[in-house]
């Protein structure tokens, strides 16, 4: 079963990581708020939801068939949080190759972003003092920045697409718990 989940993962992955890609080219270019929108829900949501989605039914075929069982809310869980960390491992891969290989995608980013926050300075430091926090707009400006770090991403993806991963199983488990009861009480 192992070897489903990997393919399921890796096939995904490599969409989001793709889509990832795009979504880094076209960066700043006057952007839509519906076209940042459509990308976070896209990679974040979409993408998970059917590898997990399909990772689980593919699952659920195969024990059905060999041996004539229903699934247990565990193997639910761990299908889609295994599905979804090897999603999350094979974006984060695809970010580490884009920055190793095109590194001006991820420069014009900074770039960019730079631009917002410094527009945004006077805005920014204003919250600080009313907040009473004793960072320094520079402090806030490095820390956002970090995000284009190979290592954030890892994290953030690993975080992102385990905790969307273990919700959307969590939702199958209860559903197929549900189906299950509801065809062993009509027996």
């Amino acid at each position: 079963m192992f070897k489903r989940i990997l393919t399921f993962g890796v096939a995904f992955g490599s969409v989001a990581g793709a889509f990832m890609f795009i979504h880094l080219k076209n960066y700043g270019a006057d952007q839509a708020a519906f076209h940042k929108y459509f990308y976070i829900i896209f990679q974040f949501l979409i993408i998970p939801f059917t590898a997990i989605y399909l990772a689980i039914k593919t699952y659920k075929r195969d024990v059905a068939i060999k041996d004539n069982a229903d699934l247990k809310p565990g193997n639910i869980l761990m299908t889609g949080l295994f599905t979804s960390l090897i999603l999350a491992i094979v974006v984060s891969v695809v970010y580490y190759y884009i920055n190793s290989s095109y590194p001006e995608i991820i420069e014009n980013a900074v770039k960019y972003d730079t631009e917002m926050i410094d527009k945004q300075k006077e805005e920014i430091t204003k919250a600080l003092v009313e907040k009473k926090d004793e960072r320094t707009f520079d402090e806030i400006k490095t820390a956002y920045l970090d995000q284009y770090k190979p290592s954030f991403q890892l994290r953030t993806n690993v975080f992102q697409f385990s905790s969307v991963g273990l919700l959307i199983s969590g939702l199958m488990a209860l559903v197929f718990l549900r189906r299950n009861k509801k065809k062993n009480t009509s027996n």
